[in-house]
Parts: structure tokens; C-alpha cells; sequence
């Protein structure tokens, strides 16, 4: 004669066999160390609209390059010598149309550090300076020299940041 186990009972006899500690301890294990593989970005878990692990770590990255490139944005036309009449607000505008195609490089998430991918950057940048400046110092060769050498360095940073924060 068969008889059924109901779960209460199996829960029941788990709990007070003489293997419950090694059993709880070896439960604590292999939680601590999926706690650490999500942690660092091994794996990750989808559990109904909460993603724990490389999805967070993505995000990560994102926001540092993304914070990064906020900086340089702003910072970099301040370095340069602007003649006295140029307009301020053209110049934000600029800036963060700038800004905006960096963010698109970050978010296709596709940055690399071929000589290709730099040289393609370097031209879209500089379409964009000349497509929205009007004097002739935003279209001066000396300028665009000065722009190239900085986008192929903002997108060697970017790959770095990725290479740093990936680890983490």
C-alpha cells in the first residue's frame, strides 16, 4: 500500500533530521556565491521586472561614459581661443549636439578603437561643428586637427572606461 507525502510532511522531516546543518550550511554556500557571480556580473537574474546583474552592470558603464563625455562636452570649446563675437548660446547649442551623438555611440554600445570606427567618428563630429558654425574659425584646418585629435582620445577613454568598470 503506497502512501502519499504531503510537502508539509517532506518539509517536516527535513527539518528535524540530524542533516539539517550541513544541509543549511551548503544552502548558505551556494547562495553566497551566486550573491558574488551576479555581483560581478557573471550572471544575471530576470526575476518578473527586477534584473539583477549584467544589465546593472551595464549601466554602470553607461552612466561613466555617458558622465564623461558631459565633462568634455562642456569643457573642451572653453579650452579652445574663440574670437570675442562668437555667440555663447551657438555655442552650448553645439556642444550639446556634440554630446548628443556621443550618447548614441554609448547607447548602439558599440565602441571600439579601430582606426575605422575613430576615423568615422572624427568625420560625424566634425560635420556637425561645420554643419552648425558659420565663422571661419569653426571650419579652419588647424580646428579640425585639434577636433580629431580629441574624438579619437574621447573614444579611446570610452573603451578604457568600459575595460574598467566591465572588471568591477
Amino acid at each position: 500500500m503506497e502512501t502519499k507525502v504531503t510537502w508539509a510532511q517532506a518539509v517536516s522531516e527535513i527539518l528535524t533530521s540530524s542533516n539539517i546543518v550541513p544541509l543549511l550550511i551548503g544552502i548558505g554556500v551556494v547562495l553566497l556565491v551566486l550573491t558574488i557571480l551576479v555581483k560581478k556580473g557573471y550572471i544575471s537574474l530576470d526575476l518578473k521586472g527586477v534584473k539583477i546583474g549584467i544589465a546593472e552592470n551595464e549601466r554602470k558603464i553607461m552612466r561613466q561614459q555617458m558622465e564623461y563625455c558631459s565633462h568634455i562636452c562642456t569643457t573642451f570649446i572653453d579650452q579652445q581661443h574663440l574670437p570675442p563675437d562668437c555667440d555663447t548660446y551657438r555655442i552650448m547649442w553645439v556642444n550639446e549636439l556634440l554630446f548628443d551623438e556621443m550618447c548614441k555611440w554609448i547607447c548602439y554600445n558599440h565602441i571600439s578603437d579601430d582606426h575605422f570606427y575613430i576615423e568615422n567618428k572624427q568625420e560625424i563630429i566634425w560635420s556637425i561643428i561645420v554643419a552648425n558654425t558659420e565663422k571661419d574659425f569653426f571650419h579652419s584646418d588647424g580646428l579640425k586637427k585639434v577636433v580629431t585629435d580629441e574624438v579619437e582620445r574621447i573614444i579611446k577613454h570610452l573603451v578604457e572606461i568600459r575595460k574598467f568598470y566591465g572588471k568591477q
